[in-house]
């Protein structure tokens, strides 16, 4: 009798560590689908990381190649809006000029034209 409880306690115990084992088992196969996911997910970033990296290091050459060539046309642009700036300023006084002519020549009003007046025109008067 001492034998088979003896026997039945080593039974349920090893019943106990094989379910245990089998456990141990399952939960060791998750962990290493868990790490390989991350693992995939880890190289698939490093990936993009050296893609980015690449693509930035291309931009960065693009970049430099276009400063150094467009330099001398953006001085050159510069130099040109001044010159119009100097030439639209010129024109406008001109106008202003030329409005004046007419009003005291011809007694043009610019705000609205009168019945009696002769001449006709559109008040325009640049910005």
């Amino acid at each position: 009798m001492l034998v088979d409880s003896t026997s039945s306690a080593i039974a349920g115990a090893m019943d106990n560590l094989n379910r245990r084992l089998r456990q141990l088992d399952e939960e060791i196969k998750l962990d290493q689908e868990g790490q390989a996911e991350y693992e995939n997910f880890l190289r698939r970033l490093n990936a993009r990381k050296d893609e980015l990296k690449a693509r930035v290091a291309r931009n960065q050459a693009w970049n430099d190649h276009v400063t150094k060539e467009l330099g001398p046309f953006l001085d050159k642009y510069a130099v040109l809006c001044k010159d119009i700036e100097q030439l639209y300023g010129r024109a406008k006084e001109k106008h202003a000029q030329g409005i004046q002519l007419l009003v005291d020549q011809f007694n043009y009003h610019e705000s609205y034209k009168r019945w009696f007046d002769t001449f006709t025109g559109i008040p325009y008067k640049p910005a």
